[in-house]
C-alpha cells in the first residue's frame, strides 16, 4: 500500500485530528492558491513559545 501525503492528511482529518503540511517553493499553483486566502480573518487559537535542543522557537 503506498501512503501519499494527502491520503496521509485525510486520514488524520477524518479521525477528528488536525494536520499542518508545508508546501515548497517548486509548488508555485498551491502556494498562489493559499496566498488568496483570507488569512488574517481567521482568528488566533493559540500560541506557544518555548526553547527545544537549545533553539527558540514560537508556534501559533
Amino acid at each position: 500500500m503506498r501512503c501519499t501525503q494527502r491520503a496521509h492528511a485525510e486520514h488524520v482529518i477524518a479521525a477528528g485530528g488536525h494536520y499542518l503540511l508545508v508546501v515548497k517553493g517548486n509548488q508555485k499553483k498551491l502556494r498562489k492558491q493559499l496566498r488568496r486566502l483570507p488569512w488574517r480573518q481567521i482568528p488566533l487559537q493559540a500560541r506557544t513559545t518555548g526553547a527545544r535542543h537549545g533553539r527558540a522557537r514560537s508556534a501559533v
